[in-house]
C-alpha cells in the first residue's frame, strides 16, 4: 500500500470521496483545502481536473468567510482518518480522469452563501414589524379608536349683560363644554355670593351636548337678589369626572345685580280720611280685580285698622299666589315699580271716572303692564303675590279720590263698598 507523503508511512493516502465528505461536515470552516497525493515515485496516475489542470494536484473549494486555524486543522485530521478507513478496504486509491471534486465544492460553495445570506439579512436591514408590537405604536391596518377625555372642559361661559336690576329679567348665560369621547354631560349652574351679598342661587341644566353652545333657559318665576356674584358653570361626565377649570376658561364668570329704585316715601295721614258726600263711594259697572277664590279676611284686612305707625288705607283680598288681578275699569297706568319694605311690587290705574286704583304685592316678573298703557276692564295687571312687607300672599287695593298721591286734595276712601258691588255681593 503506497503511503501518502503528508501523513505517517503507515497511513494511506485518502480516497477523494472521503475528502468530499470530510469537506461537506466542516460546516463551521470557512475555507477547505483539500490536498490530494499523486502517490509514491514511480506510479502514474490520471489528473484530477483533466488534462488540461495536470499540473497542479492541490484543489481548493473556497467559502465565503476566513476559517481559523484549528477548524482547518480538525478538517485534514477527519480526512486522513477517512481515507486510512476506505484504504483497508479498497487499497490504495487513485483519482481518475472523471473524478472530479468541482460539482461538490460548488454544491458546498451555494450552501455556505445561503447560510452568509441568512446570517448577513439578521445582522442588519430592515426588518419585518412585529404583530404583537411590545414596544408601542399602532401597526398598519390596526383600528386606533380615539382615548376618551377623563374629565370635561369649561370651553367658554358669557354672561350678557355684566350687570342686571332686581326683579327684571335675569341675564343671558351661554357656555359650551368639550369631552372629547363624550357625547353629552350633566351640568348644573350656580350663582355664588361674593362679599357675603345677595343669595345662592342653583339651577339644574340636566343633560346637555358637548361641543355645542348650550343657552341657559332660566326657571320661570325666577328671581335675583341684589348683590355681587360669581357665575360658576358645573358638568360631570360619565365616568364621574368632574370640570376641568383652566386659566383662559376656568368655567367662571361675575354679575352684579343692583337693588331695585325705592319709590318716593308714602306720606303717611295724620287721620283715616273721611269720604265726601260729593264723591260717590260706588259706582255702576267695573269688574272684581282678582279672578280666582278669594276672601276679604278679618277685620285687620279691613280700610282703616291700625298697623304700625300708620292705619290701613286699603282691602286686603286674600287668594293664592300666581291668582291673576286684572283692572276694574278702563284706564291708564300712571306707574309701575318696587317697595321693598313696603308694597312690595305695585301699580297705579288712573280709571277714566277719575278715580285712582293701587295694586300691592304683586308676584314678582309678573306685572305685564308700564306706565302710560291704556288698559280695558278685564285686562291683566299682574299676579297675586307676597313681595315687600307682606305676611302671606295677597292684594292689597286702594281707590283714591283726587288722583293718587297728587297733592293735599288727594284721598283714600273705603274700597269695601265698591268691591261688593264689583263682586255682586
Amino acid at each position: 500500500m503506497p503511503a501518502c507523503p503528508s501523513t505517517k508511512a503507515s497511513a494511506p493516502c485518502p480516497s477523494a470521496a472521503a475528502a468530499h465528505r470530510a469537506c461537506s461536515r466542516a460546516s463551521s470552516a470557512s475555507r477547505c483545502s483539500i490536498g490530494l497525493p499523486v502517490g509514491p515515485p514511480g506510479l502514474t496516475s490520471a489528473p484530477l481536473y483533466g488534462a488540461s489542470r495536470a499540473r497542479s494536484s492541490r484543489r481548493t473549494c473556497r467559502f465565503p468567510a476566513e476559517t481559523s486555524t484549528r477548524s482547518a486543522r480538525n478538517l485534514h485530521k477527519a480526512a486522513h482518518r477517512g481515507a486510512v478507513a476506505r484504504g483497508r478496504a479498497d487499497g490504495p486509491v487513485v483519482a481518475g480522469p472523471r473524478q472530479s471534486l468541482l460539482p461538490t465544492c460548488a454544491l458546498v460553495a451555494t450552501v455556505a452563501g445561503a447560510l452568509a445570506s441568512s446570517a448577513d439579512a439578521s445582522a442588519g436591514g430592515a426588518q419585518v414589524p412585529p404583530t404583537h408590537g411590545g414596544s408601542g405604536g399602532a401597526e398598519y391596518g390596526q383600528v386606533v379608536l380615539s382615548a376618551r377625555d377623563p374629565r370635561p372642559v369649561a370651553q367658554s361661559l358669557r354672561v350678557r349683560p355684566g350687570s342686571v336690576t332686581e326683579g327684571t329679567t335675569p341675564p343671558r348665560i351661554t357656555f359650551r363644554i368639550e369631552q372629547q369621547g363624550v357625547l353629552t354631560v350633566r351640568a348644573r349652574l350656580v350663582l355664588w355670593p361674593a362679599r357675603g351679598t345677595g343669595q345662592v342661587l342653583r339651577v339644574g341644566l340636566g343633560r346637555v351636548r358637548t361641543g355645542r353652545t348650550i343657552t341657559v333657559r332660566w326657571p320661570r318665576g325666577t328671581r335675583l337678589v341684589a348683590g355681587r356674584y360669581t357665575v360658576r358653570l358645573h358638568a360631570t361626565g360619565p365616568g364621574g369626572g368632574t370640570l376641568l377649570r383652566r386659566a383662559r376658561a376656568s368655567g367662571r364668570a361675575s354679575l352684579v345685580v343692583r337693588a331695585a329704585p325705592r319709590p318716593a316715601a308714602i306720606p303717611t295721614p295724620a287721620a283715616s280720611p273721611t269720604p265726601t258726600p260729593s264723591a260717590p263711594l260706588v259706582r255702576a259697572g267695573g269688574v272684581f280685580p282678582v279672578q280666582g277664590p278669594w276672601s276679604f279676611g278679618g277685620d285687620g284686612a279691613r280700610f282703616g285698622a291700625a298697623r304700625d305707625g300708620h292705619v290701613h288705607q286699603g282691602q286686603d283680598i286674600v287668594a293664592a299666589r300666581g291668582v291673576p288681578v286684572v283692572a276694574p275699569t278702563a284706564g291708564t297706568v300712571r306707574a309701575v315699580d318696587y317697595q321693598r319694605d313696603g308694597a312690595g311690587w305695585y301699580a297705579v290705574i288712573d280709571a277714566v271716572d277719575g278715580r285712582s286704583f293701587f295694586f300691592a304685592h304683586c308676584r314678582a316678573q309678573t306685572v305685564v303692564v308700564r306706565a302710560g298703557q291704556p288698559v280695558t276692564p278685564g285686562q291683566r295687571v299682574c299676579d297675586v303675590g307676597n313681595t315687600g312687607a307682606s305676611s302671606g300672599p295677597h292684594l292689597h287695593f286702594e281707590i283714591w279720590t283726587g288722583g293718587w298721591r297728587v297733592d293735599a286734595r288727594s284721598t283714600p276712601v273705603d274700597p269695601l263698598p265698591q268691591l261688593r258691588a264689583w263682586a255682586g255681593r
